[in-house]
């Protein structure tokens, strides 16, 4: 079940599980998730769902029917943690953010000898091995047809289109109808696309290639001059500094609207000279000042700068406060309804360039192509620079084998559930 984000798919699962539960008494199930916090949240769920029918042990997590049955909730952050059981049904939830060693090693040998089903239940997460897995059964439907032991469901969380960067209701037969479309629309307008189609519409977008979209939409072609400050607006400055390889990157952005009106890049001079530069500019446009603080040096320059009297938010950057910091500027770049942007070649370049990389253990991160003259200084210093400013914004393939759901009100009851 490759669905959307509250769909209700744990919801769904869970129920059928209860149901199998009670039907076939003495048999075994389990419950899975890539981490503890994921598993609990099923167990709470089917706790709520079973009331005081079926005593659940928490210290074990493990559900035990009157009939006979029960099951067992486990996590496969350590896959042994569920290595030895004998199971009927097996629900592997999240199964997107799992270690497919954990499937391939523990899960499938579990089902051998019962004839028992695997339930995956997840939002893709990349071109991952969930992908494949899927184009593999969906290969084995088309040659078997209802032979095979495969089924394949998927389903947005509320039926919308993207066109022409809008987004346009078009309703899903087995869509959450509790969902409200206003509550979509928001989210298109503060999510990059690639994370709205893979988060909402539940669609498989790879994990490699250029993180900005529509970046000459975006520019105010032929203007490359700064314009000076103007009382009517305020100013967020964005600064990324550097000293000798790198650059040190200043973009100043009208609050209002977020149109930039600043930018400056220098490197290979004197820490004494880089910080009189920042303050200059901030004191010319009366700017609070984000700066990447990453690392030991940034406290230190923080307090330089304040020391020269510039408002400063230090922003020290991770992998998930970098992804959170690009996302956000990916969204303003994609749905903002006129161009916003100075034509500054590096600047343009370094966006156009900014590309999503696949780490060895699968993790996504976003960063400047590797190798000699590759930088990613502009699109740090402009992300600073639109940090939690939104600015003007405008409202706003093919069908699988869908054997796992009767009807259109068998969805619904599971949302009423």
């Amino acid at each position: 079940m490759r669905c959307g984000r509250r769909w209700r798919k744990t919801t769904y699962v869970m129920r059928a599980m209860v149901m199998d539960a009670f039907s076939n008494p003495s048999s075994f199930f389990l419950w899975t998730a890539p981490v503890y916090t994921n598993v609990r949240i099923g167990m709470e769920e089917m706790m709520r769902a079973c009331g005081h029918v079926v005593n659940f042990t928490e210290s074990r997590m493990e559900a035990d029917f009157p009939n006979g049955s029960k099951i067992y909730f486990r996590s496969l952050e350590k896959p042994d943690n569920a290595r030895g059981y004998t199971a009927g049904k097996v629900a592997i939830d999240e199964a997107a953010f799992c270690d497919p060693d954990a499937y391939y090693g523990v899960i499938r040998p579990m089902v051998m000898d019962t004839g028992g089903e695997i339930d995956f239940i997840f939002t893709p997460n990349g071109l991952n091995w969930m992908y494949d897995l899927e184009q593999s059964a969906l290969a084995d439907i088309q040659k078997k047809g209802e032979k095979s032991e495969w089924s394949v469901f998927h389903a947005p969380t509320l039926g919308v289109e993207i066109m022409d960067g809008r987004l346009v209701r078009a309703p899903h037969p087995f869509e959450n109808p509790f969902i409200p479309f206003e509550e979509i629309e928001e989210m298109f307008r503060t999510m990059p696309e690639r994370m709205f189609r893979q988060e909402v519409l539940a669609e498989y977008v790879s994990d490699t290639g250029s993180v900005f979209s529509r970046v000459e939409r975006a520019i105010r072609h032929g203007e490359k001059e700064n314009e000076p400050p103007n009382s009517r607006y305020s100013y967020q400055m964005g600064v990324d500094i550097a000293r000798s390889h790198d650059f040190t990157v200043i973009t100043i952005v009208r609050k209002q609207d977020l149109r930039q009106v600043y930018f400056e890049r220098f490197n290979q001079i004197s820490w004494e000279r880089i910080y009189n530069r920042i303050a200059d500019a901030a004191h010319k446009y009366n700017a609070v000042c984000v700066l990447d603080a990453t690392g030991s040096a940034g406290d230190a320059q923080s307090e330089e700068l304040r020391r020269r009297g510039v408002s400063v938010i230090p922003y020290r950057l991770t992998a998930q406060s970098k992804t959170d910091l690009i996302d956000h500027l990916a969204a303003r770049i994609e749905h903002h309804p006129e161009p916003f942007l100075m034509d500054i070649p590096q600047q343009t370049s370094e966006l156009k360039m900014f590309e999503y990389q696949t780490t060895p253990s699968g993790n996504i991160r976003m960063r400047a192509p590797s190798g000699e003259g590759y930088y990613d200084d502009c699109v740090i210093s402009l992300a600073l620079a639109c940090y939690r400013l939104r600015g003007k914004e405008v409202s706003s393939s093919s069908e699988y084998f869908i054997p796992i759901v009767s009807s259109v009100s068998d969805v619904v009851d599971v949302f009423r559930f």
